[in-house]
């Protein structure tokens, strides 16, 4: 009987309380998805022991997936190559790892002398893990001097064509986010992290900060804030999180709630139009009223109507002309006069250039 039965029996039950997490990713991985392994061209040898074997492989390490080693179920016969053992030249540090394979594996670790690092001895990949996803352990073992792929079934063999050992470290910080805003939300997305399994949004109403976390666990390169208040200015930074820290900032981006339609306008010194001159009607037998219903739709679809006189029509007419030719301010201030003024003394409306989409004149 082998040596170390009692150690793979132990394995069954170790295993099911060994907690590993892993990144939030299904489907195919190549076998370069995550570089920086630290058994990358590693001779492992097959053995029916955990201790180093007669056969060896380049198989397991060759990061093609195309190539593979059978483990044999591990109870019949005696001899039976169950394990691929792993011996570093020195000892590393780990994190995580990666396993490709068609069935369920148990891993270990071992210090020089040979004593288990993992506090259950072995854990085990499940097939539905093993697919090349990176599997991050519960936390960082150093002292690693051999590792130990066991197929601990004792009704069929497995086929191991990737395993992995990596020492990960904080995610890179997310690249450019953008904030873009609608009439009741605004929405953040940013370049997808690999390293990382999920992002944290941090807000603020002051351009760099501080910010207070808005959001944790997301795990998309989006998210839509839908806590704001039309009219004020919200900056936003992203961070990258995995199981081993949490990355720097990511550039700022910010937005603006548009206020009854239409973004609050900068404070810029309003124009007052001229006074009018009296004008001699060319047919006395229709006799107008120079004036005219302007009427104003925004980009937002919202339609602002004035009662002005003609000469208040063509200053705006010019205005909005000269500013389509590259002149003049962003804005014009439109006197709405005696027009629902209520207890103040003057009322105007800021119409801000790029948010006009037509206006009409209607002559009386």
């Amino acid at each position: 009987m082998k040596t170390t039965l009692f150690k793979k029996v132990g394995l069954l039950i170790g295993a099911l309380i060994f907690a590993i997490s892993f990144a939030p990713n299904s489907g195919v991985h190549a076998a370069v998805d995550y570089s920086g392994g630290l058994m990358d061209k590693m001779l492992m040898t097959l053995s029916d022991t955990e201790s180093k074997g007669s056969k060896s492989t380049y198989a397991l390490t060759d990061n093609n997936e195309t190539t593979s080693a059978i483990i044999e179920k591990w109870n019949t016969p005696s001899t039976a190559v169950d394990h691929a053992v792993g011996i570093f030249n020195g000892t590393v540090t780990a994190n995580a790892i990666r396993v490709k394979a068609d069935f369920d594996v148990s891993i270990g670790l071992f210090d020089s002398t040979g004593k288990a690092i993992l506090p259950t001895y072995w854990y085990t990949v499940k097939a539905n893990q093993a697919d090349g996803r990176l599997i991050y352990l519960p936390t960082t073992y150093k002292g690693i001097a051999k590792v130990n792929l066991f197929n601990y079934s004792n009704t069929r063999t497995v086929s191991v064509s990737e395993f992995q050992l990596y020492n990960m470290t904080p995610p890179a910080n997310p690249l450019d986010l953008a904030a873009s805003a609608d009439e009741s939300s605004i929405g953040l997305t940013w370049n997808e992290v690999t390293t990382a399994t999920s992002y944290t949004i941090k807000r603020s109403t002051t351009a760099n900060g501080p910010y207070t976390t808005l959001a944790t666990g997301v795990t998309k390169a989006n998210y839509t804030d839908l806590d704001v208040t039309p009219g004020t200015t919200y900056y936003y930074v992203v961070t990258g999180v995995n199981p081993v820290g949490e990355s720097i900032d990511s550039n700022e981006a910010s937005a603006i709630i548009e206020s009854n339609g239409q973004v609050d306008p900068e404070p810029e010194q309003p124009t007052t139009p001229e006074p009018e001159e009296p004008t001699t009607p060319e047919q006395p037998e229709e006799p107008s009223t120079n004036r005219a219903i302007f009427v104003v739709t925004m980009t937002t679809g919202l339609e602002k109507e004035f009662d002005l006189s003609m000469k208040e029509v063509n200053d705006f007419i010019d205005w909005y002309e000269a500013k389509q030719a590259g002149s003049g301010k962003a804005s014009y201030a439109i006197d709405k006069h005696d027009n629902n003024k209520g207890p103040f003394k003057s009322r105007k409306d800021y119409i801000l250039f790029d948010r006009v989409l037509t206006f009409e004149v209607s002559e009386y």
